[in-house]
């Protein structure tokens, strides 16, 4: 029971600390996460997060702005197109925060975007770079730093290598993106001859709540092991209380044998333990060198036994046959001569029998029986003697009532005679 409790005890401190392993590699994994900026570009669709730029395919998304003055002497028809721009979470992680960047490949215009804020790096690479973060959907035409034309819409003249970044609005939803979900925001351009908008780079920010990830579910496994190997343990600990005091109160129980014997035990087939309730020395000596019951009443009896018992004595104390000797009985009982104590007595008596299940607990108890035989034969050699003269009285009164028998028949005789002769008839005849 004590070695059970004891490799309870070291598994469920394994699985604690296997738990606050986990507990720590589980939050520096979520820390990582959630600080790790993803890249995605262009229309790539293969990773946890993807963002579409396509025209609107709505009738009503290009039109043409006719002589617009493109340049001094020279007009030109504009087309104007709004382009929806769609990021899609593809993942079951949140999308906390994200950034869109558009590398614009040839002359255009910007001329809106909503609903977020856009930053526009204008010219770059020129004397004339400017950079300017607008909302385009609430501005005062006053405040636009950058180069524009204005002909009741306002127009942001972009070239190559110019680029845009696009910073979502929190107020209008869009973000954060929920896992499965997307959103999609739109931008206004125009243009002379193409639109080129296929360069461009999604940055993304992730975000995981604790109870997320792998390691969160290796986490929760693990715990959920340790509490019940803890509640294993803890069980098993008030087990063992309870079996305690249940053999401190057998033993006191069974304190009253130590006077008829010995040396007693109390034997569990299944693990063959022995607990001492009143020890004698030669066992408690075995005890020493072997634990298992069998094997040291084995050793017990061959070190002791007579030889001329030897072989009925271990089948005795053979404690793989016990529960079945005593299925149908409560004790057994065997004598033998010992070469160190001289007569013996092993008894085994059942204990703590279960209806439907094999006897588990046994009291072996061992008891000096030399005065119990010897006045057992002292009885029987008084008791022979007693025979004896009792045999030898009787056919002394034998011979005397057939030596006193003709003396007593004549004295009878005589009197008989004697009674004849005073018969008062007779007299006085």
């Amino acid at each position: 029971m004590i070695k059970d409790q004891t490799g309870l005890r070291r598994i469920s401190i394994l699985f604690f600390i296997a738990m606050l392993v986990m507990f720590v590699v589980h939050v520096q994994i979520l820390v990582m996460f959630n600080r790790q900026e993803v890249n995605i570009h262009g229309n790539d669709t293969s990773g946890s997060a993807s963002m579409v730029i396509d025209p609107r395919a709505a009738s009503t998304s290009k039109w043409l702005k006719r002589d617009f003055p493109l340049s001094e002497g020279r007009t030109v028809d504009l087309t104007g197109q709004t382009i929806d721009e769609t990021i899609c979470n593809n993942s079951g992680d949140l999308i906390k925060t994200w950034q869109l960047r558009i590398n614009i490949a040839g002359d255009c215009f910007i001329n809106q975007a909503w609903t977020g804020t856009l930053e526009i790096h204008q010219f770059v690479g020129t004397d004339r770079e400017a950079v300017q973060t607008l909302d385009l959907q609430n501005y005062v035409l006053d405040d636009v730093k950058l180069q524009y034309r204005y002909d009741g819409d306002l127009l942001i003249p972009l070239q190559k290598g110019d680029y845009l970044l696009y910073f979502p609005s929190e107020h209008y939803t869009e973000m954060p993106v929920e896992g499965g979900e997307s959103v999609t925001i739109g931008m206004i351009f125009y243009y002379l001859d193409e639109l080129d908008l296929s360069d461009y780079d999604l940055n993304v920010h992730f975000y995981r709540t604790f109870s997320q990830g792998w390691s969160f579910i290796a986490f929760v496994v693990l715990a959920v092991l340790w509490v019940l190997s803890a509640v294993v343990y803890a069980t098993s600990v008030i087990a063992y209380r309870n079996a305690q005091k249940q053999m401190e109160l057998r033993r006191s129980g069974l304190s009253y044998m130590s006077e008829l014997y010995e040396a007693i035990y109390i034997i569990n087939l299944p693990s063959g333990e022995m607990t001492p309730v009143s020890p004698g020395e030669y066992i408690e000596n075995l005890r020493q060198k072997y634990s298992d019951a069998k094997e040291l009443l084995h050793v017990a009896v061959l070190n002791d036994a007579d030889g001329s018992s030897l072989e009925a004595a271990l089948a005795f104390v053979d404690t793989d046959t016990l529960a079945d000797r005593l299925k149908d009985r409560e004790s057994a009982v065997f004598e033998f001569v010992s070469k160190l104590h001289g007569w013996c007595r092993f008894r085994f008596f059942a204990m703590d029998r279960a209806e439907g299940k094999p006897l588990e607990n046994v009291i072996f108890a061992v008891q000096d029986i030399n005065d119990e035989k010897t006045a057992v034969k002292d009885l029987s050699d008084r008791l022979e003697k007693l025979e004896s003269t009792a045999a030898a009285g009787n056919a002394f009164l034998s011979d005397a009532s057939r030596d006193l028998r003709a003396p007593v028949t004549d004295l009878l005789a005589l009197d008989e005679q004697i009674l004849r002769e005073t018969d008062p008839e007779k007299i006085r005849t």
